[in-house]
C-alpha cells in the first residue's frame, strides 16, 4: 500500500510540473525576461529596453496583410506614447524571414522603434501570443496587463471605415493613469504564427562527410578557409566541429552566408544563400552530436580560387601617395584616402 501511495504521489507530482511547464501565461503574470536578436543580429533582452512605464510588443511578419495595414497605426501610437515613456517593439516571428528582411521592413515604414527577431519563438510562448499583429502590453513592473488587437477596424475578411474601439490606446491610457486596464484581453483577427516543424524520429542523423561537407563546400568554404577574410576554416571535420555551435547560431539567424541582394528582381548566379533543407541539415548535425561519419562518404575536394583577386585581375592598381597607420584598437573616423 505504501509503495502504491508513493507511486501515485510521484505520478501526480510529475503531472503537476508538466502542466506548470506547459502553462500559458495569463493576465497579471510577471514576465521575468524576454530574449531576441536586434537588426544587427546581436542578442538583446527585456532588460536592455531600460526602465519604462509600459512596454508594447507587437508580433509581426513581413507578409501578413494586417501587419502591413497596422504598421502606420503603431507608428502613430509610438509618436504619441513614446515621449510618455512607453516602449514599442516589433517582434518578427516569420519562420522564413531573415533579420535583413525584418530590418528592411523597419526602413520601409520609417519606424523608429526597435524591430527584433524571435528566432526560437520564445517570446511568443512567454507572452501567450498566437497571431500577428497581436499586441502585448507590460506595465512598469513587467506584469502582463493587455493582450489582443490594436483596434477593431481591420480584419482579414474586410475592414470598418473607422474603429469603434481603439483597444491598445485605451489600454495604454489606463496603464499611464495607474488604473486597471478596463478591457484587458481582446480577440485578434490576424495571421496564425507558424512554428518550425519539429524533426521526426525517422529522420536520419546527418554526418559530416556525407551530409554537412557537401553543403559547406557549396556555400561556405570559398571564404572559410586559410588566408581569407573569414575568421576560421570549415574545410575539415575537426574545424567544423570546433565551431559547431557558432555555425548553428548564424545559420538559424540566417546571417551566414552573407548575402544582401534583394530576391525580388530574380536570381543571382553567385547567391550562396542556404536553402531551408540545408539549414535544417546543418542545425540537426550540430544538435545530434556532430557525427563525423565514414570518410569514404566525403565529397571530392572543392575547387577553390587560387588568385588573391576574387573577381579577376584588376586592369590598373593605384598605390596611395602616403602611408596610413590603422590602430589596433579604438575607432577610426571615416575618411576618403587617395
Amino acid at each position: 500500500m505504501r509503495t502504491a501511495m508513493i507511486c501515485l504521489f510521484t505520478v501526480c507530482l510529475t503531472f503537476h510540473f508538466a502542466r506548470g511547464a506547459d502553462r500559458q501565461p495569463v493576465l497579471g503574470d510577471t514576465i521575468a525576461d524576454l530574449r531576441f536578436k536586434d537588426i544587427r543580429g546581436l542578442p538583446r533582452s527585456l532588460a536592455d529596453l531600460g526602465t519604462k512605464r509600459a512596454y508594447v510588443f507587437v508580433f509581426t511578419t513581413t507578409q501578413c496583410p494586417l501587419v502591413r495595414k497596422s504598421m502606420p497605426k503603431l507608428i502613430d501610437l509610438d509618436s504619441r506614447f513614446g515621449p510618455r515613456e512607453v516602449q514599442f517593439v516589433a517582434v518578427n516571428v516569420g519562420p522564413e524571414e531573415t533579420i535583413r528582411d525584418m530590418a528592411a521592413q523597419a526602413l520601409e515604414f520609417d519606424a523608429v522603434f526597435p524591430f527584433v527577431k524571435d528566432t526560437d519563438l520564445s517570446c511568443m510562448k512567454a507572452l501567450g501570443v498566437e497571431r500577428t499583429p497581436e499586441v502585448v502590453v507590460l506595465n512598469a513592473e513587467k506584469r502582463l496587463v493587455y493582450r489582443g488587437r490594436v483596434d477593431d477596424q481591420l480584419r482579414l475578411g474586410g475592414s470598418r471605415p473607422e474603429p469603434t474601439r481603439r483597444d491598445l490606446e485605451e489600454a495604454l491610457n489606463d496603464v499611464l493613469a495607474d488604473r486597471e486596464v478596463s478591457v484587458a484581453q481582446t480577440p485578434v483577427d490576424g495571421c496564425l504564427i507558424t512554428a518550425p516543424e519539429p524533426p521526426t524520429a525517422d529522420q536520419p542523423v546527418p554526418t559530416f562527410h556525407k551530409d554537412v561537407a557537401p553543403i559547406l563546400n557549396r556555400r561556405c568554404v570559398a571564404c572559410h578557409r586559410a588566408d581569407t577574410a573569414a575568421p576560421f576554416s570549415l574545410l575539415s571535420f575537426a574545424e567544423a566541429a570546433a565551431h559547431a555551435e557558432m555555425l548553428a547560431e548564424v545559420v538559424v539567424d540566417q546571417r551566414m552566408p552573407p548575402w544582401y541582394a534583394q530576391a525580388k528582381p530574380g536570381t543571382f548566379q553567385n547567391d550562396p544563400s542556404l536553402t531551408r533543407a540545408e539549414r535544417e541539415t546543418l542545425v540537426r548535425w550540430v544538435r545530434s552530436g556532430r557525427g563525423e561519419g565514414d570518410p569514404k562518404d566525403a565529397p571530392a575536394p572543392p575547387e577553390l580560387p587560387t588568385s588573391k583577386w576574387r573577381i579577376g585581375e584588376p586592369d590598373l592598381i593605384i598605390t596611395m601617395l602616403e602611408e596610413h597607420t590603422v590602430p589596433a584598437t579604438g575607432f577610426v573616423d571615416y575618411r576618403n584616402i587617395v
